[in-house]
């Protein structure tokens, strides 16, 4: 993403973070051009977003993840929400929550090559203005986020949520909770 783009991108998602999502508090990270948030939810869990951007393209991405030893698990790649923890760890990007392939990836992104999904498609068409003819690309930007923020708040914080309680209920760190299994009290 175009350095101008992706800073205005991470100042935007801090701000409407810390308006809707106090929780998160920014953490350093090793990565350049991305954004560490972590939620210490316990002195046993700490949960975490994790802001990317797909290099050489107006696009971006969100990792959650949890831990039971308070670091991000740098070392969990290629996971789904559907796999088990590693070590107390579980590390996936936040599209696994609503999608139900979850070998197509999604981003967000400011044109909507088809190749990536129907995440812009769908951000355009609920904004009445197709993707490909926004002119202002921090309008179009700023809906993006929007939505990134919607979806942190619509799952990740209740996912997160429903991670904690299961963990004191069933003291036990490599237990997760997934969908309407989590709902009617079952765990995966």
């Amino acid at each position: 993403m175009k350095a101008k783009l992706s800073k205005h991108v991470r100042r935007e998602l801090m701000r409407l973070l810390a308006e809707r999502a106090p929780q998160f508090r920014t953490r350093a990270n090793p990565w350049k051009d991305s954004d560490l948030y972590v939620w210490p939810i316990s002195d046993s869990l700490a949960c975490f977003l994790f802001l990317f951007f797909w290099p050489g393209k107006d696009c971006f991405n969100i990792e959650l993840a949890w831990s039971c030893q308070g670091e991000f698990p740098w070392n969990l790649i290629g996971r789904t929400v559907n796999d088990e923890p590693v070590q107390g760890e579980l590390r996936f990007r936040i599209a696994d929550l609503w999608r139900d392939d979850l070998r197509n990836d999604e981003w967000w992104r400011l044109s909507a090559e088809p190749c990536l999904g129907e995440l812009a498609k769908s951000i355009a068409t609920r904004s009445g203005i197709p993707v490909k003819q926004m002119k202002n690309e921090t309008a179009a930007l700023d809906r993006l986020i929007e939505d990134a923020v919607d979806k942190v708040c619509e799952y990740a914080v209740p996912y997160f949520d429903r991670i904690a309680k299961n963990r004191v209920e069933n003291s036990s760190p490599d237990r997760r909770v997934s969908g309407d299994a989590a709902e009617q009290g079952r765990f995966t």
